[in-house]
């Protein structure tokens, strides 16, 4: 389990099973991968046919599972090599070069389809596992062409802290440099399944479904006090089986305000992870008199609160504000918008009639006062359930409120509007969020996907649409942990400055680095102590490095011997390549000087040379001596008229 290539496989795995959007696929192929490990060591063959039978059942499991599951099926044929791996590492003991060389590359491809999935930050530790294991695997692929070498450097399989910075920091400057105009916009395979994610992407509330559990991932977080419904959209048709838009949405123009009004009305300011499951929609909980934000173009309010843009785009950069009206005018219906808003299908409210006369038996004729207690009786005697039976097609809200008493909020919101509309109150049902936490490390409120939310308003005389939530409060979706609200604050971070990082944010960032070179100049006359202090930290340090070389020297002797050693293995290495190539070859029994006595005894040409690297890897490898400049250079030499088959006179 401590080999490169098989740790590279596993993460490969890891990466493939995570296309499902879940850890039980993960789990699963980490536990095949350590059994297949495990039973590797007796070189079980299976056989080609057998491997074409496992790609076959891997790819049927990878489409067909994923379609069971409702995950995504981009990444099917994946999951058929991840079967390839395994009869690979049930004969790992006796692969061939060229095999290990094809699981290395489906390792990468199944690294890929992590990269490729996975936008959040999740991929940190992901990017740093495959960038530590890939160049293990190859060195000891590489290693293992020479089995004297590998012997020999069997402490070697690791680069050192440098290079690893190095390859970061390269990294880096690719992600900065790279021309995101040749990356496509959007992110085509983070599109979920409904079962994974809350939307509010139909445009139709279906009160017959039994709900379904909603991811708790952060869809977007606000600032401000007192944050209460954020509203997406209003359904005011209702047909007896489904409710729906009317399509005659009132909008208004968002125009300049005067700052003394502006002063008055409540801020909110709101970052979004990902605009792509907004629509066109921004979510606001008020009456919105001002919004603010670059992402979006054309901003309007519609009449029920919520903002409606005509397009909407990603950056790196997804906030808006908007401002709401404390005390808003009350709003004022036209007789055909309160025809509207009462319309029911005929016969529904024949059946529904006993029960709502008794639950409204001792309530004044007041619609505030009757909305109110058909608010309380909802929360006092029906039980909030997601994953109820599915109600009656024909007659969802009937056998809601006589029958089942048990759903989701888009039944409680669809029945109570309902039973208003039959007492002669307009009502509409209202979509949205409603945040249940607050982010303890930034102060913002999240609004998770499962927060997606369903409401009633009510329209009474002189105080305009009102909110009205029959959903028994007590059974709404629990906050999160401490430790969750951490690692969303680290995805906010990483969904920012790197799944977003565009085009336009790329070329600010080129336009603010140039800028800061042409200023350079005029930033060093002005801070000329700086400067000097600057240049005399450098000239200090260069001194240090070059001048007191020797007290490095004596303050560090581990290190350069470890140096030492490495140089000497490196040639010694290279010196046995060079003898391979004339079918000279170390058997791995010999020891380095039992090997040289072979090559004496053969009359090798170059024999003085090898004795010289020899004799130099054997002191500094058992000897753990320090190696002068000038044995550097001598062994580099006689290494080289090795290779070129031209011995020392």
């Amino acid at each position: 389990m401590r080999n490169p290539l098989h740790q590279l496989i596993l993460l490969g795995f890891i990466c493939q099973g995570l296309s499902w959007d879940n850890y039980t696929l993960p789990v699963i192929y980490g536990i095949a991968w350590a059994a297949c490990v495990l039973l590797g060591r007796h070189k079980i063959v299976i056989g080609t046919a057998g491997e074409c039978v496992l790609l076959l059942m891997g790819c049927g499991l990878g489409y067909y599972g994923a379609q069971a599951l409702d995950a995504s099926t981009h990444f099917w044929i994946g999951n058929g090599l991840v079967f390839v791996q395994f009869s690979r590492l049930l004969r790992s003991a006796v692969l061939t070069r060229r095999e290990r060389i094809y699981s290395l590359l489906i390792a990468i491809f199944h690294v890929g389809v992590g990269a490729t999935f996975i936008f959040d930050f999740r991929f940190v530790p992901m990017f740093l596992a495959a960038a530590v294991l890939l160049p293990r695997a190859l060195m000891q692929m590489e290693a293992e062409s020479f089995p004297a070498t590998a012997a020999l450097n069997g402490r070697g399989l690791r680069l050192g802290a440098g290079a690893y910075l190095g390859a970061m920091v390269l990294a880096v400057v690719f992600f900065l440099v790279f021309p995101r105009g040749l990356v496509p916009g959007g992110l085509p395979f983070q599109r979920p399944g409904p079962r994974e994610r809350g939307t509010l992407a139909d445009a139709v509330l279906d009160p017959a479904r039994g709900g379904l559990t909603a991811s708790s991932q952060v869809l977007l977080q606000i600032e401000g006090a007192e944050v209460g419904y954020l509203r997406s959209f209003a359904l005011s048709v209702f047909d007896g089986q489904m409710w729906s838009s009317s399509g005659r949405e009132g909008y208004r123009a968002l125009g300049h305000v005067p700052p003394d009004k502006l002063d008055k009305c409540a801020r909110r300011r709101v970052r979004v992870k990902n605009v792509a499951f907004l629509g066109r929609i921004l979510p606001a909980d008020g009456y919105v008199v001002k919004v603010d934000g670059k992402f979006f173009s054309q901003p309007y309010a519609n009449h029920y609160g919520s903002i409606r843009c005509e397009n909407l785009w990603s950056t790196a950069n997804n906030y808006y504000e908007y401002w709401i009206d404390p005390s808003p005018p009350p709003d004022e219906l036209s007789a055909r918008q309160r025809d509207r808003h009462i319309e029911l299908p005929k016969g529904l409210a024949e059946r529904l009639q006993p029960w709502l006369d008794g639950v409204l038996r001792n309530v004044p004729d007041d619609p505030l006062a009757q909305a109110q207690q058909l608010e309380r009786h909802f929360r006092r005697n029906f039980q909030y359930q997601l994953g109820a039976p599915a109600l009656n097609r024909l007659n969802p809200v009937e056998d809601f409120i006589l029958n089942q008493r048990e759903g989701y909020c888009e039944r409680f919101a669809s029945a109570l509007a309902v039973l208003l509309r039959m007492k002669g109150i307009p009502s509409r049902v209202m979509v949205g969020y409603l945040p249940s936490s607050k982010n303890w490390m930034s102060g913002w409120v999240n609004v998770r996907f499962k927060d997606a939310h369903a409401w009633t308003q009510a329209y009474i005389a002189g105080k305009g649409w009102v909110d009205l939530d029959a959903t028994p409060a007590a059974e709404l979706p629990a906050a999160e942990p401490p430790f969750a609200e951490l690692l969303d604050t680290a995805d906010f971070v990483w969904s920012a400055f790197v799944v977003n990082f565009d085009a336009a944010v790329q070329h600010q960032l080129f336009a603010v680095a140039f800028e800061l070179v042409t200023s350079l100049p005029d930033i060093l006359r002005e801070q000329t102590a700086l400067v000097m202090l600057l240049a005399a930290a450098v000239l200090l340090l260069f001194y240090w490095r070059q001048i007191s070389g020797a007290l490095v020297f004596r303050r560090s002797p581990g290190r350069q011997r470890k140096k030492s050693q490495v140089f000497a293995e490196h040639h010694y290495g290279r010196m046995l390549r060079a003898l391979a190539r004339h079918g000279l070859h170390r058997p791995p029994q010999l020891t380095p000087l039992e090997f040289l006595g072979e090559l004496r005894r053969g009359a090798f040409p170059a024999v003085e040379d090898a004795g010289q690297v020899t004799s130099v890897f054997c002191a500094t490898r058992y000897g753990e001596r320090l190696l002068s400049a000038e044995e550097q250079r001598t062994v580099a030499l006689a290494v080289r008229r090795i290779e070129q088959g031209r011995p020392s006179i």
